[in-house]
């Protein structure tokens, strides 16, 4: 309930006169038993992993037989349009953040407790910078590209690490992923995706590397790879990717220009 996703789900429910079925948090195992026990037509709004590991889930014959109707997801890519369908339900996105609910049309909030550094930096004329980065299409639709500190400068090249991540998370043996730039030799930064592998078979750094060479393009495909048992995660299930910026680059980290494998940009 300290978040908005806990508090504008029950204000919603009770604008529409409707009930609400609260539970102590967020459980992979558990989820759609909650579903099913208070018949839950819709749900705090899936955010980061949580479709994900929902996802990995065995397929069982009655996945489809829940009273799910819509949920709200972020982000919506490959994985989370497939996740719908097989649990039978319709979804739609959008963005928003605590401070500022319903960002585009919104009063200003009073600022962080105790924190006026904080609160002058996020306020400027007049406007709250919520630190994201988006673009707009032609019918006026907004679409999120990355949080501006983990856009990846590399080499005269700006890369969504949402975006990069989205490519590895398809990779067959990837369980969990966060990318992050870190320092190279020279100057700005290179990309390294930290990743928690599927148990099983062994994971081969360099075969990810060719799965991602025609979705992506040479300059967004990590340099460096770095496998972890554990993603830490924030209170609100979101991967805590400062830890790895910090980090940096580690003694198990594998490089793949040391192990030979060198992108150029195709000419045409």
């Amino acid at each position: 309930m300290f978040h908005v996703g806990g508090t504008s789900s029950i204000t919603c429910a009770l604008v529409r006169s409707g009930s609400f079925y609260l539970v102590e948090g967020f459980s992979t195992t558990q989820f759609w038993n909650q579903v099913r026990e208070g018949q839950c037509s819709t749900t705090s709004g899936l955010i980061g992993v949580m479709a994900a590991f929902l996802s990995k889930a065995e397929p069982r014959a009655d996945d489809a037989d829940n009273p799910l109707k819509y949920i709200t997801m972020f982000p919506v890519n490959e994985e989370t349009i497939a996740f719908a369908k097989r649990f039978g339900f319709d979804y739609l996105t959008g963005f928003n953040m605590t401070e500022v609910s319903t960002p585009l049309m919104t009063d200003m909030n009073a600022g962080y407790d105790g924190l006026p550094e904080a609160t002058a930096r996020a306020w400027r004329n007049g406007w709250f910078h919520t630190g994201d980065l988006f673009r707009q299409d032609e019918q006026g639709k907004y679409y999120f590209v990355d949080r501006i500190k983990d856009t990846i400068r590399r080499r005269g090249e700006n890369i969504s690490s949402f975006e990069v991540e989205n490519a590895i998370r398809q990779f067959p043996q990837v369980d969990e992923v966060v990318v992050v730039g870190v320092a190279n030799e020279v100057a700005e930064q290179d990309v390294l995706a930290v990743i928690k592998p599927k148990a099983g078979d062994p994971f081969d750094p360099a075969k990810l590397i060719e799965f991602l060479s025609p979705l992506l393009a040479y300059f967004m495909i990590p340099r460096y790879v770095r496998l972890v048992n554990e993603i830490p995660k924030t209170e609100t299930n979101k991967p805590r990717k400062v830890v790895f910026r910090d980090e940096g680059i580690t003694a198990d980290t594998w490089d793949r220009e040391k192990a030979g494998i060198r992108l150029r940009r195709e000419r045409l």
